[in-house]
């Protein structure tokens, strides 16, 4: 783990191939990836205030060991040409999620490295999965994309320099860090409640 964690710099950025409309390689594979994912959405990844009171980890972990399956299958990272975009990304979703095994965690990291350099994958991705594994390993992370909630409140984990982030974020080709607290606050906050006015009362 101390060898992962010594070049926080990520991998360079890797021509955008999004553009370019290929068929997956492996569409069979893309559509398992999708589907896991497209099903967390609508239950144990659903807004938070749509979720039961106890989180249920299981689906993750079978997700998790479906992920591990497709790249003993593949020998390699699920990237843009063997899964597609969709897919590339929803396998980086489920590896984000795989939170009850850091070690698991890291190895994928390294498979997505090795992704970029292919072009097969974007920095932005890596990023978010190498804050994930700082964040879990009790390291302060460098690109401000993991949040907690907190007393009702998004708030975004420690980060290793705050001046920096934005300037970091950028050359991973990540948003500005306010857009993306705005966006989870959309998602995972209630709105305020509407106003009730009574009779003879007049709203502020």
């Amino acid at each position: 783990m101390r060898t992962l964690f010594a070049r926080p710099a990520p991998p360079p950025n890797a021509a955008d191939t999004s553009d370019a409309v290929c068929p997956p390689a492996h569409p069979d594979i893309a559509h398992d990836l999708v589907s896991r994912v497209a099903d967390a959405e609508r239950t144990w990844r659903a807004p938070v205030h749509q979720r039961g009171a106890v989180a249920d980890a299981e689906p993750a972990v079978q997700d998790a060991q479906a992920l591990r399956r497709i790249i003993e299958r593949l020998g390699c990272w699920p990237g843009r040409l063997l899964v597609g975009d969709a897919g590339c990304e929803a396998a980086l979703v489920i590896a984000l999620n795989s939170d009850h095994d850091l070690n698991f965690q890291i190895t994928l990291l390294r498979s997505l490295h090795a992704a970029i350099r292919q072009g097969d994958a974007a920095t932005a991705q890596w990023a978010r999965l190498y804050d994930r594994c700082l964040v879990r390993s009790g390291r302060p992370q460098q690109y401000g994309t993991q949040y907690r909630l907190l007393d009702g409140q998004i708030e975004m984990c420690p980060v290793a320099d705050p001046e920096a982030l934005d300037t970091l974020r950028a050359r991973a080709g990540l948003p500005p860090h306010q857009d993306r607290r705005t966006a989870l606050e959309r998602r995972h906050l209630l709105p305020d409640p509407p106003t009730v006015l009574l009779s003879g009362s007049r709203a502020a």
